[in-house]
Order: structure tokens, then C-alpha cells, then sequence
């Protein structure tokens, strides 16, 4: 699953605001003004520890504008130019990722949940296609009835879906195909690919990595390039994930 959350991190440009003094409400709002750009805000330090709250615009090594993140939070139009590609005089704006990739660096488990529920419904609603999902553990599943009647009520539709996770405990008798995760080689991620049976407006996916406790790197996308991108990624680096692989058996 790395390679897919190294895939979409390339996607992104990224916000790195050098050596900052300011409040992390200041920075959530920022990152929160970026998030639907595809744009990622991080923070790190210089040796010097100089110059202080520079936000510098970037993609790798490739740097495309820095200010300081006052100016960066004031500039409403900066905003709108970024959505449209335009350029400035103080800025050579980058091509950005889809308007349909999120970056969310620090999301809660409630909100995996709720974006985790949004694409589900998308498979709901189209009743065919490939469902994958990873949830860390298998308890997770068992844990939350909601889950398990979402599931369930996939399991009634012509979705194949596949639910990976750490075997923590034993799924009586699932109506969808487990992958045991017996080695914890997902245990650290929470994702949920689903490919629309070729339907672009159902496409989606969710990849995210647990940084902290309960803390997620994540990136979730409806963009159907991207996912289908991501799909192929899936095939290449985890086909055991995918429907027609042979599954462990449970217990």
C-alpha cells in the first residue's frame, strides 16, 4: 500500500512552512484552505532556524513561490488562481493535482469513517463493480455493527468486495472475501478503493497510513484517472487484494 500513498503524495504540491512561531489553529486554517487543491501544508526547520514562517511552494525540488504564511492565509485571490492555473508576479503557479484529491495530513478516525462511508455508498448506489477495503484489524469490522451492516448489505449487491486486515480476531462466516493480513503488511494503513464498474461519477478511493495514534495521513480521491491509476498500482504491487486471488481461510 506504500506505493500507492507514495503515488498519490507525487501528485501533490506541497506547502512547506519553514521554521514557524505561529498558533497550529493558524495552521490548520491554512492547510484547510489548501486541502481541496490537492495542496499539502507540512512544516519543517532550517539549520539556522532562519527565515521564520515562510511558506514556500514547491513539488520535490521544484519551487514555484514562497511568502510568508500571513500572506499566504490573507491572499483570497491566490486561492482562486491556484483552482484556475493562472499566473502571478510573484508566483509561477504549478499544474496542480485534481480538484478532486483531498489532503488531509492529520485526520481522525472519525473522519475515515465518514469518508470510508461515502464511497461505500457510491458502490451501494451502482450495485456492480470491485470493492477494496482495509480496515487494519478484522475486530475493526466486528466492533462497529454500522460497518458490518454496510458490508453486509454490499455483500447482497453484485460488488465483489475484498476486506483486509490484521487477523486479531476470527469473522464468522463473511458473505465477501478476507484477506488475512497474518504478517501486519496494511496494518499501519486505512484505505477503500472502489472502481465504479467503469462508471467515472462512482469512482473512488481513500489511502491513508496511521502517523500517530488515531492520526492519518491520508489522501482520498474521486478523480477517475487517479483511481483507475491507483487500481493498476493495486494489480502490480498487491493482486492478492484483488477479486479472483486466492484467499487465506479464516480461523
Amino acid at each position: 500500500m506504500k506505493e500507492l500513498l507514495d503515488y498519490l503524495r507525487d501528485q501533490t504540491v506541497t506547502l512547506t512552512v519553514y521554521n514557524y512561531e505561529g498558533s497550529e489553529e493558524q495552521l490548520a486554517a491554512l492547510a484547510r484552505t489548501f486541502s481541496g487543491t490537492g495542496v499539502a501544508v507540512t512544516k519543517d526547520t532550517t539549520g539556522r532556524g532562519t527565515p521564520t514562517n515562510l511558506g514556500v511552494l514547491h513539488r520535490g525540488d521544484e519551487v514555484f513561490g514562497a511568502r510568508p504564511v500571513d500572506e499566504w492565509l490573507a491572499d483570497d485571490d491566490f486561492e482562486t488562481l491556484l483552482a484556475s492555473g493562472a499566473d502571478t508576479e510573484r508566483e509561477r503557479l504549478p499544474d496542480l493535482p485534481s480538484d478532486g484529491l483531498t489532503v488531509a495530513p492529520e485526520t481522525s478516525r472519525r473522519q475515515m469513517v465518514g469518508v470510508s462511508r461515502m464511497f461505500e455508498r457510491r458502490a451501494l448506489r451502482e450495485s456492480e463493480g470491485t470493492l477494496v477495503a482495509g480496515f487494519q484489524t478484522l475486530s475493526t469490522m466486528r466492533d462497529s455493527e454500522r460497518t458490518r451492516s454496510v458490508y453486509d448489505r454490499l455483500a447482497g449487491t453484485d460488488v465483489d468486495v475484498t476486506v483486509c486486515g490484521y487477523p486479531d480476531i476470527a469473522l464468522e462466516d463473511p458473505p465477501f472475501d478476507i484477506f488475512e493480513d497474518s504478517d501486519g503488511t496494511f496494518r499501519d494503513y486505512w484505505f477503500l478503493l472502489f472502481d465504479g464498474n467503469g462508471n467515472d461519477s462512482r469512482k473512488a478511493a481513500l489511502v491513508s497510513r496511521e502517523e500517530e495514534s488515531a492520526l492519518y495521513n491520508s489522501f482520498w480521491t474521486d478523480d477517475p484517472g487517479t483511481v483507475d491509476e491507483l487500481f493498476a498500482l493495486l494489480s502490480e504491487t498487491h493482486p492478492e487484494l484483488l477479486p479472483g486471488a486466492e484467499q487465506p481461510t479464516n480461523g
